[in-house]
């Protein structure tokens, strides 16, 4: 005869199959140990990091933040020049121990009481006038710097203190850059490029420099 099995011989099987882990030998219980497999997770951080060796919970791990670096701010030209004439700035390329141009300004012939100049003006790193300085200009067949920046002249525009005059035929600006060039002399100045009589106009120009220490 078939007999049911209720819950509880169910019960009475599975405390004997837990009971069964357990077994005595000689004179004492032996408790087996059933593996416990853990798994090994590795953490991870950023590039850069390194992570100690240590039991102790992992610190935060932040990638370092490079030191800042101050980049010299360049003095800002004050460029009162028209779009029409050609002018540019070729800059000497030194960072310290020249002179920066700071200042350019164009004159037409509606306002240049019929000169035709280029006018210089040298200033120390506060903006004071330094005289004796020695001023070139330059054209495609030869160059002048025999002039110093001086003493105001009644000739000269007020603030600034050498000057040489310009000639040439008609220059057409659409064409290209003017022929004369203005620096100071010694190799240690920004130069201003493309200076002309546009259309044989008579026209002035006006460029500061700035000593930078």
């Amino acid at each position: 005869m078939t007999k049911n099995v209720g819950p509880g011989c169910l019960c009475i099987l599975i405390a004997l199959l837990i009971l069964s882990a357990v077994f005595v030998v000689g004179n004492g219980p032996t408790i087996l140990h059933l593996p416990v497999v853990q798994q090994s997770v590795s953490p991870t951080c950023v590039p850069g990091c390194t992570i100690p060796a240590t039991s102790t919970p992992l610190p935060l791990c932040v990638t370092p933040t490079p030191a800042a670096t101050t980049t010299p701010t360049p003095l800002a030209i004050d460029w009162q020049v028209p779009s029409s004439i050609p002018l540019a700035v070729h800059a000497s390329g030194l960072s310290s121990a020249y002179w920066r141009l700071v200042a350019v300004r164009y004159e037409d012939e509606a306002h240049s009481g019929g000169r035709h100049n280029a006018y210089f003006r040298t200033e120390d790193e506060t903006g004071s006038v330094v005289l004796g300085v020695s001023v070139c200009l330059t054209w495609p067949s030869g160059q002048d710097c025999s002039h110093v920046t001086e003493g105001h002249d009644i000739y000269y525009p007020l603030g600034f203190y050498a000057d040489y005059p310009l000639y040439g035929g008609s220059w057409n600006p659409v064409d290209s850059p003017g022929p004369y060039n203005m620096f100071l002399s010694g190799g240690r100045s920004d130069t201003l490029v493309g200076l002309g009589l546009p259309f044989s106009q008579h026209v002035n120009y006006y460029a500061t420099w700035r000593y930078v220490p």
